[in-house]
């Protein structure tokens, strides 16, 4: 599963820095998920990224156009999550 960085934060395991809005994890790199979206208690008790499946499709659509990614008014939020995980 991808999510959205909503605070940026430095992924010290695979050096590096994550902005917001940029997409969590990186391709071929393993995904701390539950601590990042504070299901685990990290130090800092803050949320740094949120599942794209939970995103409103105009909030799917912003994070395309901050991508560069092209897409369609017609498409649903499935066909923007997908391209968002490419």
């Amino acid at each position: 599963m991808k999510y959205k960085v909503v605070r940026k934060f430095n992924d010290e395991q695979h050096k590096h820095k994550y902005e917001v809005n940029d997409i969590y994890p990186l391709p071929n790199k393993e995904s701390r998920e539950d601590l990042l979206m504070n299901v685990e208690k990290n130090k800092y008790d803050k949320v740094y990224i949120v599942p794209l499946d939970k995103l409103t499709k105009l909030e799917l659509q912003e994070l395309c156009i901050a991508h560069d990614l092209e897409y369609q008014k017609t498409d649903t939020k499935a066909d923007l999550i997908e391209l968002l995980s490419e």
